[in-house]
């Protein structure tokens, strides 16, 4: 599902809860590693705000479960001939919260918003491939206004959302999904300013709505009036924020929560594997680290280590990095160099012999006659 999506690439219909868990089909609690600090898309960088707008907004497609694009609040896309220019098509059943219908200057209106300098979104960059979007966002005028109008992104009517890229890139349907591309609904923000993203003034268009934001809990409710509300099997969703990662680990294997969003999980369980598998290690063994010697067989390190798990490593004494380099330097031959008799001359001495030579070259038994 969208949510269970750490990077908040979500999926298409509402999450479904397991049966026999905690948690019953219609309610669904999820354990977020951060408090969200903002549901203002601009500047939803931590990974609960993240995870919500993208089941509160809308965005244009959703990312399958090989990361490619599908249509999502577009039902489709067309890309000119050169490749420079993409058309979304936008369906006609989008809806605010307040009634209103969602229409493709809400996209060219918040995109132009997360480029604006006064913004200063630290998404603004992901943006940089729309023409004119890198001069707009560099303006240091006291009024940017007229820059504005140079970012090639338009709305063709209600439903035609047209984007001129300075070059051809195959991905920018897929970068799409990602919450700074999500629309924001203009009169909103601009009757509550900088309150517009508060959980009492905001007005969305995803399958569900913010209920609640306390400053360790989000609860979302579905919202039946969504274009897409007949495939939401869940009712309600309880976020928890619990900022351990074994805390989290702990209250999933509990049934306390059904979904974890996966930041700093040991390696093992994000594979979905039972806490603490994989990872035997024969008594008194050092060095290698995340079931290297499991079953005292050598296994080959996977791609999907979590960082988590190869920091932890690093830090063991005698393992990683550090371990590597400890073993080296035991297992390297050792070359002691002959010992030289008094007043040999060998050409290899040291700084401070070189000096002496230098400042008194008659003394020097290898110095020109």
């Amino acid at each position: 599902s969208r949510l269970e999506d750490g990077r908040g690439n979500g999926g298409g219909g509402g999450p479904k809860a397991r049966p026999g868990e905690a948690n019953s089909p219609s309610a669904l609690t999820i354990a977020w590693s951060e408090r969200p600090q903002s549901f203002d898309p601009a500047h939803a960088t931590d990974r609960t705000a993240a995870n919500v707008l993208l089941n509160v907004m809308d965005p244009l497609v959703r990312l399958d479960e090989n990361l490619a694009p599908v249509p999502n609040l577009a039902e489709g896309w067309e890309v000119s001939p050169d490749g420079r220019t993409i058309t979304f098509l936008l369906r006609p059943n989008g809806r605010w919260t307040n009634g209103d219908p969602v229409r493709a200057g809400d996209f060219a209106f918040a995109w132009k918003r997360v480029l604006s300098p006064e913004v200063a979104s630290p998404f603004a960059s992901q943006l940089f491939g729309i023409r004119g979007a890198a001069a707009y966002h560099a303006c240091v005028a006291r009024n940017c206004s007229e820059g504005a109008a140079g970012v090639g992104v338009s709305a063709a009517g209600d439903h035609r959302l047209v984007v001129r890229l300075t070059s051809r890139q195959p991905w920018f349907a897929a970068q799409t999904a990602h919450q700074a591309f999500l629309a924001v609904d203009r009169g909103t923000l601009n009757r509550f300013g900088d309150a517009w993203a508060e959980p009492e003034n905001l007005v969305t268009n995803g399958p569900f709505r913010l209920e609640r934001r306390d400053d360790d809990a989000v609860a979302l409710v579905r919202d039946p009036d969504w274009r897409g509300a007949s495939g939401v099997d869940v009712e309600r969703i309880e976020g928890r924020v619990i900022e351990n990662d074994m805390g989290r680990v702990q209250a999933f294997d509990a049934g306390e929560v059904l979904a974890l969003d996966g930041a700093g999980l040991p390696a093992a369980d994000a594979r979905g594997r039972p806490p603490g598998a994989d990872r035997k290690r024969r008594a008194g063994r050092r060095g290698r680290c995340d079931g290297a010697h499991a079953g005292g067989r050598r296994r080959k390190r996977g791609r999907d280590r979590s960082a988590l798990a190869l920091v932890a490593c690093r830090r063991r004494p005698g393992g990683g990095e550090r371990g590597a380099r400890a073993r080296d330097r035991r297992q390297a031959p050792r070359h002691r160099p002959a010992r030289r008799r008094e007043g040999e001359q060998t050409g290899c001495d040291g700084p401070a012999e070189r000096l002496a030579r230098a400042r008194n070259p008659d003394d020097d038994p290898l110095a020109p006659g």
